[in-house]
């Protein structure tokens, strides 16, 4: 987090803190009641519609004693996130090349020169080698489709794709349509037998195998009629994309054909391809991709391809009149979830009025605007929204235009224009630094032999450090692998690139490399990371807590820590200011943050009656500033307040934003809303579920992020037997828990099959 946001950060916590506390409202709950939000105490007493009276959660005789309520109930958990609002779109034909027909993009972003220091623990950097992403290699596999024209005129980027950064992709296809060739050597139907044996004497047309012929293909990119290719209605590009997702998930509609060595015209049979990765992209011949970046890029969002994810450089110009945003088609990148009902959409949209422009509705159309029905087909079929591949600050992964170019851009002073449109302002629009560091793509580049600059730049002679007479080198002693267009920028991009990519590389490798670029912040917060903060009294009455949480929920936690005050109890009635003298012997755990300006004591109030001797709204916004002054906020994307006595579901809190499409860049504020009156708990709430029409107190959701109201931690353990089938257990608590019996017994039973069920749905 930069220090501008980070004081937005501050800002945010300290105003929306003080205000809630004020107005006794301590949570703004956004309610979304598919999931349950949270339980206001313990689930099996909310099942059955809970008695504050009687509140006993089984039959072992542990009483559930709550606070105030404008403490620990409503206070069991709490989310925030503050920043900037993003909204992303789509440029239609000014987007993806993919064909000859497609014109060039032109758009451009901006970078800050920054000084990056590289040091190694264990070698000369010039010696790193830098390879694909291997952690998570099994289940992050990248499969490379590029839309392509068998044409002499275009061979040269074949072959450059192949030589360079296609040979890094997991398995790497091009789509074509089934005439081949030019005027000069002829046209050739790839249908026909007599045309595959004829093409074949030409070396130019032999197909190698990883050249799929779309076979079902009905317009023709050839002979389009100059009043025709002059208004784009010959422009095949979308049937090329549609046929080319189902070819992969179905294996019908298209061919392999193997000629090599005399072995002519035979079709290879081939299983569907959907199986053979876990994630897809499309990606324009003119696009240079990163393929080893994409394994990092979705591992640090925590993103699973069982989840459905569409996402590149998204665009918003086309909002208004088509009612989405889309990814531009330089690279478009899905998950095995999103291109299997990408593909069951397209096999099933409407074939009516093919000859005719798209029209903003999911069919069949003669058009060169593939982003635009590509993402309105998703919606249409799955309500699946395109994510922009940003990161924190605002850094794009994937330019739309040459990356010495878009590097140069300046917001204010270029003006809004389509590029534009939508996006939320983030510094690097104005101040540079604006594309990311571990990029996914940069597009534009007609000529292929830019590619093997590339090759250089990133893999080769210039990364490693050696020798090369083809390299360009400035007077400066800066060596590049050639005078790319506003070189001083360029240059310093790159080499924050190279040093990322070593970083990523040495990490992988577990070696000892490490990178440092003079920036704030350090350390990019992972889109969906959770923080979870427990405010916590360190005392022999509370201890067992401790190690509970982190035996069970709060492992799922990415970061979790627990904010003591500086007085503890280290010994029954023995207590310790660390902050004086005699507490320095006292050794903290690296999970346990000391509150140190802490003022009001918890250990000898003068008086209850009054309340005045309970400090947590102190620790609390205390905490929130420790988080702030310290980095902290930098580590992850969302933070929850959690109580020690609340069971907290840290995978549902992260199903629960991405299903909404919440950005962690947004303002947002919840948890369980409520307010004084009515009883409290029944405040403006509706009285019955809005979807299922049950009363609210039956409605539970599958997805529940947290159980609040257990004082007895063994009561996390019988959740986490329940819950996730937990076999080992400290010694003596498994006949311990034979004693815990759940409240309302059948109720709750029922519910846990219902969460239980719900987990295995989704693969967990």
């Amino acid at each position: 987090m930069t220090r501008r946001s980070s004081t937005t950060l501050r800002r945010i916590l300290l105003s929306t803190l003080f205000i809630s506390f004020l107005s006794g409202i301590w949570f703004v709950l956004i309610f979304h009641l598919k999931y349950s939000k949270l339980a206001s105490q313990d689930v099996s007493s909310e099942l059955y519609g809970w008695e504050p009276e009687t509140n006993v959660l089984g039959t072992n005789n542990n009483h559930h004693q709550y606070d105030d309520v404008d403490e620990n109930l409503v206070g069991s958990s709490s989310f925030i996130r503050g920043g900037v609002t993003h909204d992303v779109s789509e440029k239609d034909d000014a987007i993806s090349d993919t064909d000859s027909d497609n014109v060039e993009d032109e758009n451009s972003i901006s970078i800050n020169n920054e000084k990056v220091e590289i040091t190694s623990s264990t070698s000369s950097t010039k010696s790193t080698e830098v390879t694909p992403a291997k952690h998570g290699q099994d289940t992050d596999r990248l499969y490379c489709m590029v839309p392509f024209i068998w044409t002499p005129k275009y061979l040269p980027s074949y072959h450059a794709i192949q030589a360079t950064w296609g040979k890094r992709c997991h398995i790497l296809r091009f789509m074509i349509d089934p005439i081949i060739g030019d005027n000069e050597v002829g046209y050739y139907n790839m249908t026909l037998a007599s045309d595959v044996i004829a093409a074949s004497k030409h070396d130019n047309l032999k197909l190698p195998n990883d050249v799929v012929v779309l076979h079902d293909m009905k317009r023709p990119w050839h002979n389009c009629p100059k009043s025709h290719a002059e208004d784009g209605s010959c422009r095949n590009i979308w049937e090329k994309i549609w046929r080319a997702w189902v070819y992969v998930v179905t294996g019908k509609g298209g061919s392999i054909v193997g000629i090599d060595d005399g072995n002519i015209g035979n079709n290879v049979t081939v299983n569907t391809d959907a199986y053979k990765a876990e994630w897809f992209v499309k990606v324009d011949a003119d696009t240079w991709l990163f393929p080893e970046n994409l394994s990092r890029y979705v591992q640090s969002r925590n993103w699973s391809y069982t989840q459905q994810h569409y996402f590149g450089h998204v665009l918003n110009h086309r909002v208004e009149d088509r009612g989405v945003p889309i990814v531009a088609g330089a690279a478009v990148f899905f998950s095995r979830a999103t291109l299997l009902a990408a593909a069951d959409s397209f096999q099933n949209m409407s074939m009516e009025n093919g000859n005719q422009e798209e029209d903003g509705t999911c069919r069949d159309a003669y058009t060169g605007t593939e982003e635009v029905v590509t993402a309105v087909c998703l919606k249409e079929h799955s309500n699946i929204i395109a994510d922009p591949a940003i990161d924190p600050n605002g850094r794009e992964f994937i330019t739309l235009g040459p990356v010495d170019g878009d590097i140069t851009y300046n917001r204010t002073a270029h003006g809004e224009w389509w590029f534009w449109e939508g996006k939320k302002r983030f510094p690097c629009h104005d101040d540079g630094d604006c594309i990311a560091y571990l990029p996914l793509a940069f597009h534009g580049y007609k000529e292929p032999d830019v590619f093997f600059d590339f090759e250089k730049e990133f893999y080769g002679s210039v990364m490693k450090g050696e020798e090369d007479d083809s390299l360009a080198e400035r007077n400066d002693n800066k060596v590049a692998a050639r005078n790319w267009d506003n070189f001083d920028e360029t240059y310093e991009y790159f080499e924050k690139v190279r040093a990322a990519m070593k970083a990523a590389a040495s990490k992988e490798e577990g070696g000892g490399l490490q990178v440092s670029i003079n920036r704030e912040p350090t350390t990019a917060p992972q889109t969906n990371r959770l923080y979870c903060m427990v405010p916590f009294i360190w005392s022999q009455k509370y201890l067992p807590s401790y190690e509970v949480i982190r035996n069970t929920w709060g492992k799922r936690c990415d970061v979790l820590k627990f904010f003591i005050d500086p007085i503890i109890e280290e010994e029954k009635g023995n207590f310790i200011d660390l902050r004086s003298r005699n507490g320095t012997d006292f050794v903290v755990p690296e999970d346990v943050v000391v509150v140190y300006y802490m003022h009001r004591p918890w250990h000898k109030c003068p008086s209850n009656e009054e309340g005045d001797c309970r400090n947590i709204w102190e620790k609390i916004w205390r905490s929130w500033l420790w988080i702030d002054d310290n980095g902290d906020s930098d580590l992850a994307s969302w933070f929850v307040k959690v109580d020690y006595d609340t069971y907290l579901f840290p995978d549902n809190v992260k199903k629960y934003v991405e299903e909404k499409h919440w950005s962690p860049d947004d303002h947002h504020y919840f948890g369980h809303k409520t307010e004084q009156g009515e009883w409290w708990y029944w405040k403006n709430k509706p009285r019955r579920h809005p979807d299922t029409g049950r009363e609210i107190h039956q409605c539970c959701g599958d997805f529940p992020i947290a159980f609040h109201g257990y004082k007895d931690p063994l009561w996390f353990y019988k959740l986490e037997d329940e819950l996730y089938g937990k076999k080992e257990l400290p010694p003596g608590v498994r006949d311990k828990l034979k004693k815990y019996e759940w409240r309302n017994y059948n109720e709750t039973s029922r519910y846990f099959d219902r969460v239980r069920k719900a987990r295995k749905s989704i693969g967990v």
